[in-house]
C-alpha cells in the first residue's frame, strides 16, 4: 500500500470537519426556529394574562351578569399567575439550572441522550445525523491508516451523543472479543438500522472505508430530507398552536371589552 501523505490526511480531515459543521448548522436549524415561534407565542399570552386580562377584570365583572366559562377560567389564570406565578417560575428555573449541572454527571448525561434519541420526529433527525457523522469521521480515518480499534476509539471521543459514544465502546469491545463490527454498530436504540447492515456488506468484501463514506453521503441526503420535514410538519402546528393560545386570550378580552363599551352608550 502507498504511504499516506500528511496534507491528504489534513485535507480529509478539513473536509470532515467542514461537513460535520454544515450536519450540525442544519439540525440546529431546524430545531431552533420552531422553538423561537413557541416562546415568542407563549410570551405574548403570559403577557395579556399578566397585563390585560386583570385590567379588564373589574371590568368584566362590571357588566353584571354571570361570565362564561372561558373567562372565569382566564381570570383565574391570571390571578394565579399574579400571586403564585414567580414562585412556580422560580421553582421552575432552579429545577432548570439542577438539570443543567447534573448533565456534567456520566450517568445522566447518558440517560438525558439516550431519551433526545427517542423523542419523535426529533429523536430520528438526530439519530441520522449522528449516524451520518460517525460514518464520515470513521472512513476518514480508515482511508488514513489507523487501524479499526484505534478509529473506533477516536469515533467514540469525537461524538457527542454520550449513549452513542457507549454504543461505538461496546461495538470496540465487541470487535476486541473476536466479534464483528456490525453487530456492534447494529443494535436497537443506536445508530441507523441500514448503517449496521451496510457495514456487514463492507466487512464482508473488505471495502468497509468506501461502503462507509456511501453511507455517511447517502445519510446526509437523507439528513436534509428529514430536516425539511421536521420544519413541515413542526411549524404550522407550533403557529396554530401559539396563535390559539393568544387568539382565545385577545378574543375573550375584545369581546368584553366591546360588550361594556356598548352598555356605557346605552
Amino acid at each position: 500500500a502507498l504511504p499516506i501523505c500528511l496534507d491528504v490526511v489534513l485535507e480529509r480531515a478539513a473536509d470532515a470537519i467542514e461537513r460535520r459543521r454544515q450536519l450540525t448548522q442544519q439540525v440546529v436549524t431546524a430545531l431552533a426556529y420552531p422553538l423561537l415561534v413557541l416562546v415568542a407565542a407563549v410570551g405574548v399570552a403570559f403577557f395579556m394574562v399578566l397585563e390585560v386580562i386583570p385590567r379588564l377584570e373589574g371590568l368584566m365583572k362590571a357588566l353584571g351578569r354571570k361570565l362564561p366559562p372561558t373567562t372565569v377560567a382566564l381570570i383565574e389564570v391570571s390571578a394565579w399567575a399574579r400571586t403564585d406565578g414567580g414562585w412556580w417560575l422560580l421553582g421552575l428555573l432552579v429545577a432548570a439550572i439542577a438539570g443543567g449541572l447534573s448533565l456534567r454527571l456520566p450517568g445522566a448525561r447518558v440517560v438525558a441522550d439516550r431519551g433526545l434519541l427517542r423523542i419523535p420526529l426529533i429523536g430520528e433527525v438526530l439519530r441520522v445525523a449522528a449516524s451520518a457523522m460517525f460514518a464520515r469521521a470513521f472512513s476518514i480515518l480508515l482511508r488514513s491508516g489507523v487501524t479499526v480499534l484505534d478509529g473506533l476509539r477516536t469515533a467514540e471521543a469525537l461524538a457527542g451523543n454520550r449513549h452513542l459514544a457507549m454504543v461505538v465502546a461496546g461495538a470496540r469491545e465487541q470487535v476486541l472479543g473476536g466479534g464483528t463490527l456490525a453487530a456492534g454498530l447494529g443494535g436497537a436504540g443506536g445508530f441507523v438500522p441500514m448503517l449496521g447492515r451496510m457495514v456487514a456488506v463492507g466487512e464482508a468484501t473488505g471495502r468497509l472505508e468506501e461502503v462507509l463514506e456511501e453511507v455517511a453521503r447517502h445519510l446526509e441526503g437523507q439528513l436534509a430530507v428529514r430536516v425539511r420535514r421536521l420544519s413541515a410538519l413542526v411549524e404550522p402546528a407550533i403557529i396554530v398552536v401559539g396563535g390559539g393560545i393568544v387568539g382565545v386570550v385577545y378574543v375573550r378580552s375584545e369581546e368584553h371589552t366591546s360588550e361594556l363599551q356598548s352598555r356605557q352608550y346605552l
